[in-house]
């Protein structure tokens, strides 16, 4: 039950974001759902073998939670998103504040490359992205606890050194998946 509130919700609300859009504009559709995935698995699998005991569950959830969000704001980066109809025709741009493209009734949509929104953007935004996707229950467990609200926060901004241990678990995932990838 504990899984189905906050892990798959926030897993949902995830996929219902960024559908099948692709990392960049120019690799495979689906690539920010994989990457988002994947990320939350190696996180948690880090997690796990760094410590020398069961870790605590809200700071479980908070790596969890941390991992599949950290780049949500790729849905804007590279590209935009433009709302048609079935027969390509378009409506309107989606914006990623107000929602998710279902919860915009948006059916169909076509990718356009943009680069330019600036660094200080992208990281400001990323964890208004990542508040809109949290369950609210998880997000409120986050939020009970101050410091790992502040950390949980720093790690979505891209402040990996003033997250502490969740920050330098944010370092190692990425040293992991920059290994992997060569």
């Amino acid at each position: 039950q504990h899984f189905r509130r906050l892990y798959l919700q926030l897993i949902d609300n995830y996929l219902d974001f960024v559908q099948m859009m692709p990392v960049h504009l120019s690799e495979p559709l689906g690539g920010l759902l994989q990457e988002g995935l994947r990320h939350a698995f190696l996180a948690v699998q880090l997690l796990i073998d760094t410590s020398e005991k069961t870790p605590d569950p809200l700071y479980t959830y908070a790596v969890f939670s941390m991992a599949i969000l950290a780049d949500v704001v790729k849905v804007m980066e590279t590209m935009r998103v433009m709302i048609s109809n079935e027969k390509g025709t378009f409506i309107r741009e989606w914006c990623p504040f107000n929602g998710s493209l279902k919860a915009q009734d948006a059916q169909y949509y076509k990718l356009r490359a943009y680069d330019g929104h600036a660094e200080a953007l992208l990281h400001a935004a990323n964890p208004i992205l990542a508040k809109q996707l949290m369950p609210e229950e998880g997000m409120a467990w986050i939020a009970s606890d101050s410091h790992m609200l502040d950390i949980w926060l720093a790690c979505l901004t891209g402040h990996e050194d003033w997250a502490g241990e969740l920050g330098h678990l944010k370092k190692l995932l990425k040293a992991l998946i920059d290994e992997k990838r060569a």
